[in-house]
């Protein structure tokens, strides 16, 4: 594909293992080193492109054997966290499901980069929910918690347009409707008018305190509901500080971290399950106004990409793109 596109090279990539996943719908490749992985793609992608077309697959996935090691280790360390609340558990129903579902999940992770076919025990009838903003890592949350055969509602905290503009509201809808999922939009509990006159002011980014808000909305509809699992999509952050109890009892999991997804696993997911997202623009639109009327908002939001890129979850040119869209405020 080099020499057909005209990309000359003096090294050869090292591949160490190349295989189809099981539907046939992905291939993927791992290489030695990012070094080797950066001469395989190509610039900007366009030899993975090639490939990809001339082979009639929905995605070829490259990823360099050396950030697999760094995923296992992440997973080894959530794992170890998630055995350690089991061993202190009442509730048999939530032992059961970490011990019969999410543990041999992340191991199966542990073996393999194909994330999306290891089959689960069925754990019987346990009720979960799970924040949903219509974004990548908390659509492929949802994929996973029906792939762990929770019984699994999926709330969409919705303090007005500001936040959840209607076009999100939309793709949410439809993405809910295809995956065959319980959802509803709430009102949050916490009243949204300090957050957004803090972050039309400059005194205060608006991000922490909404987090903040939607959890505590989230899994306080938990306890109404008698869920024992409340699931999110951080994708950070990883290892032990994955999974933890909060409340009465109730575990949070941040799924895609546990699991130890990147931004590239999250997208090639939730688009192959109906998500119709296509770019990457960082902030809703309160953050957005926020940093159009103050410069150093966007230098917040900078280093928040460039944390998320040393943690290896986002691709260089993943957080250039979310980078412009920043500047471009």
């Amino acid at each position: 594909m080099r020499k057909e596109l005209g990309y000359t090279t003096d090294v050869e990539p090292k591949i160490v293992k190349v295989y189809f996943s099981r539907d046939g719908r992905k291939l993927y490749i791992i290489c030695g080193d990012r070094s080797d992985r950066s001469v395989f793609i190509g610039p900007g992608g366009r030899v993975v492109y090639e490939l990809k077309e001339k082979l009639g697959v929905d995605v070829v996935i490259v990823r360099a054997l050396t950030d697999i090691i760094v995923r296992r280790s992440r997973i080894v360390q959530a794992v170890e966290k998630a055995r350690r609340i089991s061993l202190k558990l009442e509730s048999r129903s939530t032992k059961n499901f970490i011990e019969n579902s999410l543990i041999p999940l992340a191991k199966a992770l542990l073996k393999s980069v194909d994330n999306g076919k290891h089959l689960i025990q069925n754990i019987g009838d346990i009720c979960s929910v799970t924040a949903f903003s219509g974004g990548f890592d908390s659509a492929t949350t949802l994929v996973y918690a029906k792939m762990l055969g929770l019984r699994n509602f999926s709330i969409t905290v919705d303090p007005g347009p500001f936040i959840v503009p209607d076009h999100v509201k939309q793709v949410i809808i439809n993405y809910v409707s295809g995956l065959g999922v319980k959802h509803a939009f709430v009102k949050p509990r916490r009243n949204y008018g300090e957050i957004i006159e803090k972050a039309k002011l400059g005194f205060r980014v608006p991000c922490k305190m909404c987090h903040e808000a939607v959890e505590e909305t989230v899994i306080g509809r938990a306890v109404e509901l008698g869920a024992e699992i409340v699931l999110f999509g951080d994708l950070l952050p990883t290892g032990y500080h994955s999974i933890r109890v909060v409340g009465d009892g109730i575990i949070r999991i941040n799924l895609p971290a546990f699991m130890a997804l990147t931004k590239t696993d999250t997208i090639i997911t939730s688009k192959l399950h109906g998500l119709r997202r296509e770019k990457l623009i960082y902030g809703c639109p309160l953050l957005r106004y926020s940093m159009r009327l103050h410069r150093h908002f966007k230098y917040v939001a900078i280093q928040r990409v460039l944390r998320e890129t040393r943690a290896g979850v986002l691709e260089p040119n993943q957080a250039l793109e979310l980078v412009k869209s920043i500047l471009q405020v």
